[in-house]
């Protein structure tokens, strides 16, 4: 799982509360391309979740991966190229 989300293009940052969210378990910004990741106090399971939910949003917001150029075979292609390299 965690290998999709820079397989997408993104940064992963585990830091210990969200700077400009406080109280969020994680975030995902398209712009940056980054997903932050909130660790102080949580378990291993809650951050595991917290990932499995940001890589959702990599997943969803992929359009703009689909489309950059020389880039083609659509979402399932996005999915081997992030997971196999």
């Amino acid at each position: 799982m965690v290998a999709l989300i820079p397989g997408a293009g993104y940064r992963i940052e585990l830091v210990d509360a969200i700077a400009h969210s406080p109280g969020a378990n994680g975030t995902t910004s398209s712009n940056d391309p980054l997903v932050q990741i909130a660790t102080s106090g949580r378990s291993a399971a809650a951050i595991c979740k917290t990932l499995a939910h940001e890589l959702a949003h990599v997943l969803l917001h992929a359009t703009a991966l689909l489309n950059r150029p020389g880039f083609t075979g659509g979402f399932w292609a996005l999915i081997s190229h992030a997971t196999l390299g």
